[in-house]
């Protein structure tokens, strides 16, 4: 099953309300919105040779998390389910922390939701 395909299975279940990212945390706000196939196929192919090695898999590469948050919010805005984006007060925490960097992943059908958060 796929990425997408999962999404989709997920969206459809009325007991998910939307769909919430934390890539803040791994590669800032600045998610890409045209695909990069070359660079999201070699981040791809790290990040399956780090799963087999058995050591925990953390994405944090760019081209692989732009393409999961873009993915997930096309889903999103095909099934009429919200898109978040938590933001945090700490920018040590999250680079590129203005929400403008979100502004090209805007879908007609939905609105990233840039919430602040303190802690």
């Amino acid at each position: 099953m796929t990425l997408r395909e999962r999404l989709v299975a997920s969206a459809k279940d009325p007991n998910v309300a939307g769909f919430k990212s934390v890539v803040c945390y791994r590669t800032g706000l600045d998610v890409s919105a045209v695909p990069d196939l070359a660079a999201e196929t070699a981040a791809l192919f790290g990040a399956y040779k780090h799963f087999q090695s058995n050591v925990p898999l953390r994405l944090a590469d760019k081209p692989l998390n732009d393409l999961v948050v873009r993915t997930t919010l096309e889903v999103a805005a095909e099934h009429n389910k919200p898109g978040m984006v938590p933001l945090f007060s700490d920018t040590t925490r999250c680079p590129l922390l203005t929400p403008f960097n979100l502004h090209p992943l805007q879908y007609s059908s939905i609105q990233v939701s840039a919430t602040p958060i303190s802690r």
